[in-house]
């Protein structure tokens, strides 16, 4: 929420920033393009989802926001975004995307085809669900997780399919997301897709996801020696330097597990990544 704020008093300070529309629902209840569903002024008197400058703010539980059949883009202009922060909104046919913005998610659920040149932000409960399958998230989307209980949902990418083509795509606060490190990657949608989310930091220094902190991981951290991220930079200071290597040889050995380690967030992640030896 903090980030949220953060990003949009910046945006809003940069000439006078976008105009900001908080979802009310008091048109017909569910069209994005239905000024009337929106508290404030739309630039120009209309809101045209194909040019969206304002910022959309969605806070209603119970909303469920949509109402655009078959293919159909929110494509955002300007300093034009969407800050999602309870509810839905839905996905009513298909070749739906959300292109060329920002996107926060703090809570609710967005359903699209697919996202494509947005810089994307999930933390707090969060949630993508993507429905298309090939190239859900094309080049140019970069999404950040944030929190151990935001994610996203593939209906059509199983988890092979996502680790090929859109992992390097993934951010984890910031710092690369890699598989069994930082993020789980579990089926989903019977076996048809697949769920992503963030891991918590229980062993930092174990660099290459088996559980154990030793040589492999020491090689991969001398060869990120100097580097200002990623996942070498165990201390998040933005250096990869001595003090790292420090807390490296402080947790070498077998990472923990069982029923001591702290909540995961996902109770399937930590069954199957932090098992109770029991």
């Amino acid at each position: 929420m903090a980030l949220c704020s953060m990003l949009l008093a910046a945006l809003c300070a940069a000439d006078q920033g976008p105009t900001v529309l908080t979802w009310t629902g008091n048109g017909d209840g569910v069209s994005v393009g239905d000024e009337a569903n929106w508290s404030g002024t739309p630039d120009g008197g209309s809101l045209d989802i194909q040019a969206i400058s304002e910022w959309l703010v969605i806070d209603d539980p119970t909303a469920e926001v949509g109402g655009t059949a078959g293919a159909s883009a929110m494509r955002f202009t300007g300093q034009g975004g969407l800050e999602m922060r309870a509810g839905r909104l839905t996905r009513n046919g298909g070749s739906q995307s959300l292109d060329d913005g920002i996107v926060l998610g703090i809570g609710g659920t967005i359903q699209r085809q697919w996202i494509g040149n947005c810089s994307v932000r999930l933390e707090g409960t969060g949630r993508i669900e993507f429905s298309g399958g090939g190239d859900p998230v094309p080049n140019g989307t970069v999404i950040d997780l944030g929190s151990m209980t935001c994610g996203i949902d593939f209906l059509d990418e199983t988890p092979s399919a996502f680790l090929s083509e859109h992992l390097g795509k993934l951010r984890v606060n910031g710092s690369a997301a890699i598989y069994n490190v930082n993020i789980k990657v579990v089926d989903y949608n019977d076996g048809n897709g697949c769920s992503v989310s963030v891991l918590p930091a229980i062993c930092p220094a174990d660099m290459n996801g088996d559980l154990q902190v030793d040589g492999a991981d020491v090689g991969v951290f001398l060869a990120a020696w100097g580097a200002t991220e990623g996942v070498a930079d165990i201390n998040a200071d933005g250096l990869v330097n001595g003090a790292d290597l420090g807390l490296m040889m402080a947790s070498w050995g077998e990472c923990p597990t069982g029923p001591d380690v702290p909540e995961c967030g996902s109770p399937v992640h930590c069954e199957i990544l932090y098992p109770d030896p029991g």
